[in-house]
């Protein structure tokens, strides 16, 4: 075998190794690709929550403001 001969099967050797961690890497990240979608629906409703939650809080805060001012008014 000459030395291109040997180079030639050295590169197709390694073309065919970096194929198979690119199919390998591909098929992992569609395996995660579940947990991710869960887990960003997860944040997104603790998200939504929390911001009905500070909502919720600012108007109580208004209505405490509110009779506060009236009670040092009066």
């Amino acid at each position: 075998m000459t030395r291109i001969e040997s180079a030639t099967d050295r590169l197709k050797k390694a073309i065919d190794r970096l194929e198979r961690a690119a199919a390998r890497g591909a098929r992992k990240q569609e395996g995660e690709q579940p947990r991710l979608d869960f887990t960003r629906a997860s944040i997104e409703a603790d998200q939504a929550a929390l911001r009905k939650m500070a909502d919720a809080l600012s108007g109580r805060l208004d209505s405490a403001i509110g009779r506060l001012k009236l009670m040092l008014e009066g």
